[in-house]
């Protein structure tokens, strides 16, 4: 295990304690073998549990699981090294979980308790590719052309065939809109992207339709739904020939599959819903570097963007969760090992994005922190460009922008009167500071107390 440490501001500790009660964090761990995919739970009284899809020196022959639990310090509880790659990984009340394998016709559930003890374990007749569990803890399954639902002991409660529109599923997810209901994702056999919201039963009375004519379909990043029968989902599509590129679309359906909208954006990992009409992003940019994002849930577009990097593998994450405490937990692969970062409500690790190494990135410092009447802020600038210097709430919403200019390289300065973009003065609370310059972002987290 490797924990990386990152740029901290230093604010009064009861201040902080008063907005997270939870620390943030990145940690590596290594694999037994090279690491190709992460399926990752929540923090459950402060222990996380993951599986990661592995494969026998890196090769595409005999993957295998390695199911592990680990602890906020980054330490591991137990582990398992299992034959048959995973599928899929729910949670169980008492912070046990649910694991699926699967390989061609060869299907195992089993549950484990906090411990890593088995509890039960279910060998099925037929290759099995997803996992959901239900708020009422219930599973919900994806056989080769089917639906099942089982109870929280694996017992079958019914089975469905897989909807009309779809000759495949790739998701499960969340969903607000009826009691029972779970949102589904998967592709038409023309490789149609589509997503919509299964009843309590398994029927899906509609699925939104999205294909990129000159991309092939490859995978889907998640699918959730609103109380009002709203979709959103991500689909990743890939160039069918070399180098094999990839980009994602966002998208967002109504209830009834009419596209709102859709966004292009780099190799998403997962998406979640946030607060406030958001949508929580993550992926690797084109510059191999990790991203965190917000998108407005109406429009689609981009509210804010923190970047992480660390210098000794590329950062891939494949899912991102909120969690209970408040802030999100992201997981993926760190080049072939495997990497968790607990990220606040901002995207942020210990108050900051990019790492300390990265000296081509501007640098910000106020004059006070905290502060009660104004604030005298100065950006370092790398090289000359633009630069831009925009605030945001604890929440992730845009208070102002404070400049947006050309500058040449050196030290800039500006006093800020602690006011929103419609000149009222802020309220007292975290913020943080944005600036974005041709090298690159950095931010500043500060405390507004009057």
């Amino acid at each position: 295990m490797k924990k990386y440490s990152f740029l901290l501001l230093t604010v009064i500790g009861p201040l902080i304690t008063a907005v997270y009660a939870y620390d943030t964090w990145l940690y590596t761990f290594n694999c037994p073998e090279a690491c190709t995919d992460v399926l990752v739970l929540p923090p459950i009284n402060g222990n996380i549990t993951f599986a990661s899809y592995c494969y026998v020196n890196g090769s595409d022959s005999d993957p295998f699981t390695w199911l592990a639990q680990v602890n906020e310090s980054g330490q591991i509880n137990w582990e398992h090294t299992l034959d048959i790659p995973p599928r899929g990984l729910v949670p169980v009340s008492g912070g046990g979980c649910i694991l699926l394998r699967s390989v061609s016709a060869t299907s195992v559930l089993t549950k484990y308790n906090s411990y890593g003890n088995t509890v039960w374990s279910i060998n099925l007749p037929q290759k099995t590719d997803l996992l959901y569990v239900t708020p009422e803890g219930d599973l919900i399954l994806s056989l080769e052309d089917q639906i099942q639902k089982r109870d929280g002991n694996g017992n079958i409660i019914w089975t469905t065939p897989v909807p009309s529109q779809m000759s495949e599923i790739r998701a499960f997810g969340n969903s607000d809109f009826q009691s029972g209901s779970f949102a589904i994702a998967g592709t038409s056999m023309y490789g149609d992207f589509q997503m919509g919201i299964a009843d309590e039963s398994g029927t899906v009375p509609w699925t939104s339709s999205f294909h990129d004519p000159y991309w092939n379909y490859q995978d889907t990043q998640g699918v959730f739904a609103d109380a009002a029968g709203n979709c959103y989902g991500c689909a990743t599509y890939s160039i069918p020939m070399p180098p094999m590129d990839t980009r994602s679309w966002v998208q967002r359906a109504n209830n009834g599959g009419s596209l709102i909208w859709s966004m292009e954006y780099d190799c998403v990992g997962g998406i979640c819903p946030a607060p406030d009409g958001r949508i929580a992003v993550t992926g690797t940019n084109d510059d191999e570097k990790l991203y965190f994002c917000f998108l407005n849930q109406n429009t689609g577009a981009e509210i804010y963007q923190i970047l992480h990097d660390i210098p000794e593998a590329v950062l891939r994450p494949k899912g991102i969760l909120p969690c209970s405490e408040g802030g999100y937990l992201i997981g993926g692969a760190a080049s072939y090992d495997v990497f968790l970062a607990r990220v606040d409500s901002l995207g942020l690790i210990n108050g900051a994005g990019i790492p300390e190494q990265e000296s081509s990135l501007p640098e910000i410092t106020v004059s006070a922190n905290p502060v009660s009447t104004s604030a005298v802020i100065s950006v370092s600038v790398p090289e000359a460009g633009n630069m831009n210097i925009t605030v945001f709430d604890i929440f992730g919403r845009k208070v102002g922008t404070l400049t947006d200019q050309m500058v040449t390289e050196g030290n800039h300065s500006l006093q800020w009167g602690l006011t929103d973009s419609d000149g009222s003065p802020l309220p007292n609370g975290f913020y943080t500071i944005r600036a974005v310059t041709a090298g690159g972002a950095a931010t500043f987290r500060m405390v507004v107390l009057r």
